[in-house]
């Protein structure tokens, strides 16, 4: 991969320099290479250049006659964003990427860029280490102050005052990124002993001490034995005596080895009991310190630097915890399940039988009314269509009129507009307002101020564990680097091994314990020797364990050279021996240059993953100590809470129990309430009955009936009605209600006793009919009695719900007062709230109060607001601004529409008074006066109109059936009066054919006789007396066709009789 860029503007003249690095297979996945380059002049010697990615961390060395770079010094795993050279030349300045600086001193100015680089420095976190990096660095002329400047806009002056620094050169200044977390180790590990603790440890010492002394008694007497055995041995080569005779007691061996099993025995036992000691006492320190912990503190180190980063040590959380954070999941799952929705239906704003128009008028849809005919009957006549049609007008008329509202009319979807306002629209009010008083929704109480704490537990687990899931990845990555590495560098040793070059610098790298603290329990052979050796080298005796037994003085690791053996001269090697040897070399030079390459490239690539997971701990470690002093907070508030939860409880169920009493009197006012609709519905019952009865009197007496007016009198004329009383009611009935029957009876008697006189049948008029308006008097009477009864229990419910109604004014005065008193509670403790010191961090770019473009001293004046609420107010200016435009163009759409209606209104006036005064003029041509339509449809709806209607029905359909069958014998008879007069025809024909030939014949003969002997005037008399003849008979037959042709005529008209 390369990168090619342009120097600084500071150097002699433009030039590009090219870096080749290369990424290899898992490592050009783990990281992407980066490049930036840095030139500061330094004379004729060459120039600094740094980068980041793989070859981040150091400072290049160059020159513009070489290509490559001459040397690479270490600096940084940071990486270096800023290099500078002070005027005097005697400090080199770097800039890192975290913010800190670095400062290298030579002492004077005549030293070389390599001295520079390896002279002692120091460094020191300056700006932010999250956004602070270094942009440039530069000194002031004579080197007494330092500028920095940084990405996040900050820029520093400091004050150049280096002491004598006594480190090791090109060793950096240690800085502690966080407190290291004790360990469960350094719990059980002490430093040192108590007085109790070290007598025990003298008292232990001697008893080893003298132990061993035994031990080695005992070792030097049986090391004798064995001498003298050895000798024995050697004199026992000449006699030849068998091993059995060196048996002095044979059973004395046995004894011995029963003996020392036995000891060994006890030995093991006492062995076994110390070890279960210590395995208890380990399992408890395991259980008390590492059970309950779902990650523990390991430390990561760097390959190439002292870089390290730990894990958060992190505690599983408790099964109480868990337990509540589910209720908690589920309590919030349920109320949101159970919220109801805030959006209106229009059909809710409308009702029923409106549609809302798109201009937000109402037009008026009146359903059909129960036994309203909705399609015209096409046999009912003019008049009852027309009632029809008017009564349809004016239920429309009322249905319209009843969806006007009123002027205290509030729109639903207004009120619910203000409801979303008032629940999501934030009141910013200040809480330090000794007035102030949360709202309900948001008030703490000990449950919610827990709920808080938990919540706040479970977002601290999580960060610390997903940190921890990424750290215990990158530490299985080093494992397998560490396995790369140690496969590598064993090639690398084979390479060094065949050029002959020493191997011991190349060491495999392996895990350190801390980094691997689940294997503390597993111990090897090589740690045990290390331990004992140590142990050795302090002092201390172990006991159980001896010292290495001297090796024999004759025996020696190696067999030494014999002296005849003859020693070979290695021949010299040819010219292509040499070649080839020269080859391998290189060959093998190379593979060394390659294996050290990608060893390093592993290295860096590692170091930079962990450079970047420390950076991420530092971040993640502020978060925690905030969260950490946060929960304090809510530690704090919380035993406020507590305090004062007894006085919220007693008001909490005070005011629980008057709701509940005004629960109580709501649903008694309620019941009220239904009993009041039930007595108004049966009072409507009796009026209907009641009117019924005055429409059977009408029916029965009509309007023209002779007697009408007496029967009328009889009919509404008030006396006494006994009431016909059941049995089972007689004895509930109480005196007061005899006595309010008592009192309506004497005024029954009174106003009987005016009107004075035993009533009779009116002359004229059928005693029967008058019967019939005595009973429907009876029936009248009934019924208002019956009413007068519904209205005296109306009017006692309504002293009762009077009654109520001044009980729940008097418990809404009460509650008034309660909740006052829970107001002022509020306060007070919302005061004691407002003294709990909370502790925010804040960036400088977040501070905007400034005085004269500084932070004054002072914040009493400042107020923290949250960034996402501001953006949001700001939006919400906007969007007002935009809803008032829209208002405004929906206003003025209905100022248009309003002049229009206007108009429309101002025609359909005109129209209705035109259509009234033609009514108006039809009827006073029709009927020379203004008639009433209601009277008129009272008068023409009688029951004698209607049953004549239906008679006239009836014989009209059938005086239709006989036209029908009259008019079948019409059309037969003419048939036939077609044929006959057909035939006349014909034979009228034949007779004046006959007649003409008679004539003719008679005329001939005539003449034929005149001039025989004929007399022409009685001749000429003949002929006028046959004409007449034949005259008269064509009369008479015109005649009988006139007859015929009226008779068919009469035949067909309707109201025509056939004689």
């Amino acid at each position: 991969m390369f990168h090619r860029w342009p120097c600084c503007s500071f150097c002699p003249e433009w030039m590009e320099l090219q870096l080749c690095v290369t990424s290899q297979d898992f490592w050009s996945q783990l990281y992407k290479l980066t490049a930036a380059a840095c030139c500061s002049p330094l004379g004729e010697e060459g120039f600094l250049v740094t980068t980041g990615g793989a070859a981040g961390g150091r400072v290049l060395k160059c020159s513009m006659a070489v290509q490559g770079a001459l040397s690479a010094h270490p600096t940084h795993q940071a990486g270096v964003t800023a290099l500078g050279v002070s005027q005097g030349g005697r400090l080199l300045m770097q800039g890192f990427s975290n913010g800190m600086i670095r400062i290298s001193e030579t002492g004077d100015d005549t030293n070389s860029i390599t001295d520079m680089l390896t002279a002692p420095f120091w460094e020191g976190q300056v700006h932010d280490c999250q956004t602070g990096s270094i942009t440039a660095v530069a000194t002031s002329f004579d080197d007494s102050y330092l500028i920095s400047a940084a990405q996040d806009g900050t820029l520093y002056l400091h004050d150049v005052k280096l002491p004598s620094v006594s480190r090791l050169e090109g060793q950096p200044l240690d800085v502690p990124l966080a407190e290291a977390e004790p360990t469960p180790e350094a719990a059980v590990s002490g430093d040192g002993y108590s007085l109790e603790e070290a007598r025990r440890k003298r008292e232990e010492d001697k008893l080893v001490a003298a132990a061993d002394a035994k031990k080695q008694g005992v070792r030097a007497y049986v090391q004798e034995l064995r001498k003298e055995f050895a000798q024995l041995v050697e004199a026992n080569a000449v006699a030849q005596l068998p091993e059995s005779e060196f048996e002095v007691d044979p059973g004395l061996r046995d004894m011995v080895e029963a003996q020392i099993k036995q000891e060994e025995e006890a030995v093991r036992q006492e062995l076994a009991w110390e070890s279960e000691k210590k395995r208890l006492a380990v399992a408890k320190l395991r259980k008390h310190f590492l059970d309950d912990l779902e990650v523990e503190h390991i430390v990561l180190h760097a390959f190439g630097s002292d870089k390290q980063v730990s894990s958060f040590k992190t505690r599983r959380l408790s099964a109480e915890t868990v337990e509540e954070l589910r209720r908690l999941a589920a309590k919030a799952s349920q109320s949101a399940s159970r919220q109801p929705s805030t959006s209106l239906q229009p059909e809710a704003v409308a009702g029923q039988g409106q549609q809302v128009s798109p201009a937000g008028r109402s037009s008026v849809s009146v359903p059909p009314q129960p036994g309203q005919q909705s399609d015209e009957d096409p046999t009912a006549s003019k008049q009852e269509l027309r009632r029809l049609a008017r009564k349809r007008r004016e239920a429309e008329l009322l249905a319209f009129s009843a969806t006007r509202p009123d002027d205290s009319f509030e729109s639903p979807a207004d009120l619910q507009a203000i409801r979303d306002a008032e629940q999501n629209i934030g009141d910013f009010k200040l809480k330090s307002d000794p007035e102030y008083i949360p709202p309900e929704a948001q008030r703490s109480t000990v449950d919610s101020k827990r709920r808080q704490m938990l919540m706040l537990d479970e977002a601290v687990y999580h960060v610390k564990m997903d940190f921890n899931k990424r750290f215990l990845a990158l530490r299985e990555v080093k494992k397998r680097v560490c396995h790369q590495l140690a496969e590598v560098q064993g090639r690398l040793r084979h390479a060094l091994a065949a050029l002959g070059k020493p191997t011991a610098a190349v060491v495999d790298p392996v895990l350190k314990p801390e980094e691997m603290p689940e294997l503390r329990d597993q111990v090897s052979e090589e740690e045990l020797e290390e331990y004992i050796a140590h142990q050795r080298q302090a002092g201390h005796k172990l006991p159980g364990i001896s010292s290495p037994h001297p090796k024999p003085q004759g025996s020696t690791p190696d067999t030494p050279r014999s002296a005849d053996t003859p020693t070979v001269q290695a021949a010299p090697l040819s010219e292509l021996e040499i070649a080839e040897q020269t080859v391998k070399n290189r060959k093998l030079e190379y593979e060394q240059q390659r294996l050290e390459k990608e060893v390093t490239d592993m290295q860096v690539a590692f170091d930079s993953a962990l450079a970047l997971l420390t950076r991420e701990k530092l971040s993640l470690e502020a978060d925690v100590k905030a969260a950490h002093i946060k929960r304090l907070t809510y530690q704090q508030e919380m035993q406020l809470l507590k305090d004062s939860e007894g006085r919220e409880q007693e008001l909490a169920a005070k005011l629980a129990g008057k709701h509940a009493e005004q629960a109580e009197l709501a649903g008694r006012v309620a019941e009220c309430q239904a009993k009041l609709e039930t007595k108004l519905q049966e009072l409507r019952a009796v009026a209907n009955a009641k009117q019924q009865v005055v429409n059977k009197f009408d029916e029965l007496v009509e309007e023209g009936h002779a007697a009408r007016d007496a029967l009328a009198k009889i009919f509404n004329k008030k006396i006494k009605y006994s009431k016909k009383k059941d049995a089972g009611l007689v004895g509930e009935s109480s005196s007061d209600s005899s006595n309010e029957d008592d009192d309506a009876d004497d005024e029954d008697d009174e106003v009987e006793d005016s009107e004075g006189g035993e009533e009779t049948c009116p002359p004229g008029c059928d005693p029967s009919l008058y019967d019939k308006v005595c009973e429907l008097r009876e029936a009248r009477l009934e019924e208002e009695e019956a009413a007068a009864d519904v209205g005296r229990s109306m009017e006692q419910l309504k002293k009762d719900r009077e009654s109520l109604a001044k009980k729940e004014r008097l418990m809404d005065q009460v509650l008034k007062a309660i909740n006052d008193e829970a107001l002022a509670f509020q306060r007070e403790k919302q005061g004691r709230l407002n003294q709990v010191e909370v502790v925010l961090l804040l960036r400088l770019h977040q501070i905007e109060y400034l005085q004269d473009g500084r932070l004054p001293s002072d914040l009493s004046g400042a107020l923290l607001f949250s960034t996402a609420e501001l953006d949001k107010l700001k939006r919400r200016v906007q969007e007002l601004a935009d809803e008032r435009t829209e208002l405004k163009a929906a206003q003025r759409q209905l100022r248009h529409e309003h002049v229009q209606l206007l108009k429309d209104k101002t025609a359909t006036q005109q129209k209705l008074a035109e259509l009234q005064q033609k009514a108006v003029d039809v009827q006073m041509l029709k009927f020379g006066q203004v008639i009433d339509l209601d009277i008129l449809d009272k008068v023409g709806s009688g029951k004698g109109v209607e049953e004549l209607r239906v008679q006239l029905k009836q014989q009209e359909a059938a005086h239709a059936h006989d036209l029908e069958e009259w008019d079948a014998q019409i059309r037969a008879r003419n048939d036939e009066l077609t044929r006959l007069t057909s035939e006349n025809t014909r034979c009228l024909t034949a007779v004046a054919e006959y007649t003409r030939s008679q004539m003719d014949m008679e005329n001939s003969l005539a003449n034929t006789q005149a001039h025989i002997f004929g007399d022409p005037v009685a001749q000429r008399r003949a002929e006028i007396a046959e004409r007449d003849t034949l005259v008269q008979l064509v009369n008479n037959q015109a005649q009988q066709l006139e007859t015929l042709r009226a008779q068919l005529l009469a035949l067909r008209s309707k109201s025509g009789l056939v004689s």
